[in-house]
Protein backbone atom coordinates (compact mmCIF):
# COMPACT_ATOMS: atom_id res chain seq x y z
CA UNK A 1 0.00 0.00 0.00
CA UNK A 2 2.84 2.24 0.77
CA UNK A 3 4.08 2.34 -3.01
CA UNK A 4 0.55 3.41 -4.07
CA UNK A 5 0.75 5.87 -1.65
CA UNK A 6 3.81 7.52 -2.75
CA UNK A 7 2.70 6.93 -6.46
CA UNK A 8 -0.50 9.25 -6.12
CA UNK A 9 2.12 11.55 -4.27
CA UNK A 10 4.34 11.90 -6.76
CA UNK A 11 3.07 14.37 -10.37
CA UNK A 12 3.38 12.53 -13.45
CA UNK A 13 3.75 14.10 -16.98
CA UNK A 14 0.42 12.99 -18.84
CA UNK A 15 1.30 9.68 -20.18
CA UNK A 16 3.89 9.27 -17.83
CA UNK A 17 3.35 5.72 -16.31
CA UNK A 18 5.47 4.34 -13.02
CA UNK A 19 8.31 1.76 -14.34
CA UNK A 20 6.35 -0.46 -11.16
CA UNK A 21 4.03 -1.27 -13.73
CA UNK A 22 6.01 -1.27 -17.28
CA UNK A 23 6.22 -4.81 -17.12
CA UNK A 24 2.48 -5.76 -15.34
CA UNK A 25 1.24 -7.13 -19.16
CA UNK A 26 -1.99 -7.99 -17.81
CA UNK A 27 -2.60 -5.51 -15.57
CA UNK A 28 -2.78 -7.69 -12.77
CA UNK A 29 -0.45 -5.78 -10.16
CA UNK A 30 -2.20 -2.14 -11.16
CA UNK A 31 -5.84 -3.74 -10.33
CA UNK A 32 -4.57 -4.92 -7.38
CA UNK A 33 -3.05 -1.41 -6.40
CA UNK A 34 -6.41 0.16 -7.28
CA UNK A 35 -8.08 -2.53 -5.29
CA UNK A 36 -6.48 -1.65 -2.40
CA UNK A 37 -6.47 1.80 -2.58
CA UNK A 38 -10.17 1.57 -3.12
CA UNK A 39 -10.33 -1.01 0.09
CA UNK A 40 -8.53 1.87 2.27
CA UNK A 41 -10.19 4.48 1.02
CA UNK A 42 -13.54 3.49 2.03
CA UNK A 43 -12.15 2.41 5.45
CA UNK A 44 -10.44 6.01 6.47
CA UNK A 45 -14.05 7.24 5.07
CA UNK A 46 -15.90 5.18 7.33
CA UNK A 47 -13.55 6.37 10.11
CA UNK A 48 -13.58 9.57 9.22
CA UNK A 49 -17.77 9.80 9.17
CA UNK A 50 -17.78 7.71 12.70
CA UNK A 51 -15.50 10.13 14.26
CA UNK A 52 -17.29 13.18 12.79
CA UNK A 53 -20.71 12.28 13.98
CA UNK A 54 -19.63 10.26 17.48
CA UNK A 55 -18.59 14.17 18.07
CA UNK A 56 -21.68 16.18 16.08
CA UNK A 57 -18.55 18.24 14.20
CA UNK A 58 -20.27 20.80 12.37
CA UNK A 59 -18.97 20.52 8.01
CA UNK A 60 -18.68 23.94 8.28
CA UNK A 61 -16.28 23.97 11.27
CA UNK A 62 -13.81 21.34 9.25
CA UNK A 63 -12.62 24.26 6.66
CA UNK A 64 -10.29 25.64 8.50
CA UNK A 65 -8.86 22.67 10.04
CA UNK A 66 -8.30 20.74 6.83
CA UNK A 67 -7.00 24.25 5.43
CA UNK A 68 -4.53 24.22 8.31
CA UNK A 69 -3.82 20.31 7.86
CA UNK A 70 -2.94 20.45 4.66
CA UNK A 71 -0.62 23.43 4.93
CA UNK A 72 1.52 21.36 7.68
CA UNK A 73 1.05 18.39 5.43
CA UNK A 74 3.03 19.94 2.63
CA UNK A 75 5.76 21.24 4.90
Amino acid sequence: MKNVDRVMVKRFRVGELSSKYAYDYDGSQFEADIKAHKERHEFLWNEFIGFMKSHNVDPRELRSMFTRYYEEFLQ
